[in-house]
């Protein structure tokens, strides 16, 4: 589902703002961790930012 058009160079715009939202959903994910005192090991971490990318619909057209 497109949000918004594209630029008049063609680009779309929305990915612009996909690749922003997961940047923060990962930088808020890391920074949580810390906050529970790496409470996960950092490999169940990794892997959790892995799956939470490859199943994130902003990246399916």
């Amino acid at each position: 589902m497109k949000i918004l058009k594209k630029s008049a160079n063609g680009k779309d715009e929305s990915s612009d703002y996909a690749v922003s939202y997961l940047g923060n959903a990962q930088f808020g994910v890391i920074q949580h961790w810390f906050m529970t005192d790496r409470a996960l090991p950092p490999e169940v971490v990794a892997r959790l930012l892995s799956r939470f990318i490859r199943k994130s619909s902003y990246l399916v057209e």
